[in-house]
């Protein structure tokens, strides 16, 4: 067993009646929605996303939850949104270039919303982690194919597949060593050992003569615990 934060949450353990009632007053303080939303937005993201991304993509999560999206649909619509800004980006014009930066920023956004909704619904799956990986490999090396295709120097290509081959390397670097971070860290630490779930409506439980008092957990995962 081990401490888990839950940050602007509360959680008591009651031995009475009375404490019960104290701890549901104290959870009536929290506005649960706003957690559930403050916690579906990665909080030690990059500075790119966390100051001009997240700070708009969080009001799209309930909109994409009325429309019944799921992360993997997110997903697949950024990629085909870094398939039309490399078709720009091969045009090698001013305009066509902006444009294709401007479709390629609406990419990243959502690749940042696909997790985003997936952590607001816990609607995470082996596939969507698989899909998220495998599209942001497939957005770079389109868009890179995508410059080198709008360029006059024909010299480009060698750059272009340079910048491929070294993503590549890196990508397994990091993937390598993420892993032997997770094989030698302790049972406790290790993605999808913490502790189980409390329960999701906190006044049921505190309503409890003795037992625990707590606001849904809001876990900063993101698609997959390696994630």
């Amino acid at each position: 067993m081990r401490a888990a934060a839950i940050g602007s949450l509360h959680a008591d353990r009651v031995t009475g009646q009375n404490a019960a009632d104290a701890a549901v007053r104290r959870l009536a303080e929290v506005d649960e929605a706003k957690v559930r939303l403050d916690t579906s937005v990665k909080a030690d993201d990059g500075f790119f996303a966390t100051f001009f991304v997240s700070t708009w993509t969080r009001h799209l999560i309930k909109p994409a939850v009325r429309l019944k999206l799921t992360p993997n649909t997110v997903t697949g619509i950024s990629a085909g949104l870094a398939v039309l800004a490399a078709v720009w980006f091969s045009g090698g014009t001013r305009g066509a270039l902006v444009l294709g930066a401007a479709l390629l920023y609406l990419s990243f956004a959502l690749d940042c919303l696909d997790g985003q909704l997936a952590r607001y619904t816990r609607g995470f799956s082996p596939l969507g982690a698989w899909a998220d990986g495998m599209s942001d490999r497939f957005k770079e090396y389109a868009v890179y194919v995508g410059l080198a295709a709008g360029s006059a120097d024909p010299g480009i290509w060698y750059l272009a597949v340079a910048a491929m081959v070294l993503q590549v390397v890196r990508h397994g670097i990091d993937a390598t060593y993420a892993g032997g971070r997770s094989r030698t860290a302790p049972a406790s630490a290790r993605p999808g050992a913490g502790p189980p779930a409390a329960c999701w409506r906190p006044r049921t439980c505190a309503a409890r003569r003795a037992g625990c008092s707590s606001s849904p957990t809001g876990s900063n995962a993101t698609r997959s615990p390696a994630g």
